[in-house]
Formats: structure tokens, C-alpha cells, sequence
């Protein structure tokens, strides 16, 4: 909450982080929660979609509600396509997975813990 500033918005992993946006008071693109109807049900669709999908299929499956799988898998170029398309400031994901993202020169880590990495996106 006091690394970022107030207007930023994250890309989260959209399993498990839904806390982030009440607790950050920061905007996310998606999460697996976050449920509508009419358009606003399409909106999230499709951002679920490109989150949470594997880059291949545009169909929502229940899978990518209840998986981080192909967050966690995308490459350092598709989430900088990610938060081209949706504005985003910041990004999550899995200490697991930095390697590619430290080497990158378009993030630069915030703050890590054992689990996650939070990256500023340079636009």
C-alpha cells in the first residue's frame, strides 16, 4: 500500500489475491471473483480470459477460475502485452518464476517475499 501510488493498477494472479484490492485500496485488471452481469459479465470474460488463459483458447473454462497455471507461465513479453492492453502498473506473480522478469529491463522489482514478487512495469 505505501510502495505504490494510489491510482496504480495491478496484474495479480487471478486466483488467491482477491484481498489485494481491499486491503491495497489498488485496482486489479481481474480476478476470479470479481462476478457480473450483461456487459460488464463480458468484460471480465474476456480479461479472464487473457490472464488467466493459455494464449490459445478464448473459451472460459473452469479451469481458469480456479487455477494460476498459465498466469504463472506467461513469458515477460505477453504480460507486457497484458499490461499494455489493460493499463497496468504493477505486477504479481510467483517467486518461483522471477528469473525471467529480474533479467528483463521492462520490470523492476518493488518488494519481494519468500512466495511473491511484486514488479513496476516500465512502459
Amino acid at each position: 500500500k505505501n510502495l505504490t501510488p494510489k491510482d496504480s493498477i495491478f496484474l495479480i494472479p487471478p486466483l488467491g489475491f482477491d484481498a489485494l484490492r481491499s486491503l491495497s485500496l489498488r485496482s486489479v485488471v481481474v480476478d476470479a471473483k470479481t462476478h457480473h452481469s450483461g456487459k460488464y459479465l463480458e468484460i471480465w470474460k474476456e480479461r479472464i480470459i487473457d490472464v488467466a488463459g493459455d494464449g490459445k483458447t478464448l473459451l472460459l473454462t473452469p479451469a481458469l477460475v480456479t487455477t494460476n497455471y498459465y498466469y504463472y507461465k506467461k513469458t515477460p513479453n505477453e504480460i507486457l502485452g497484458l499490461a499494455k492492453k489493460y493499463n497496468a502498473d504493477y505486477f504479481i506473480t510467483s517467486a518461483d518464476v522471477q528469473a525471467a522478469f529480474n533479467e528483463s529491463k521492462n520490470f523492476s522489482r518493488v518488494y519481494n517475499d519468500t512466495g511473491f514478487v511484486l514488479y513496476k512495469i516500465m512502459k
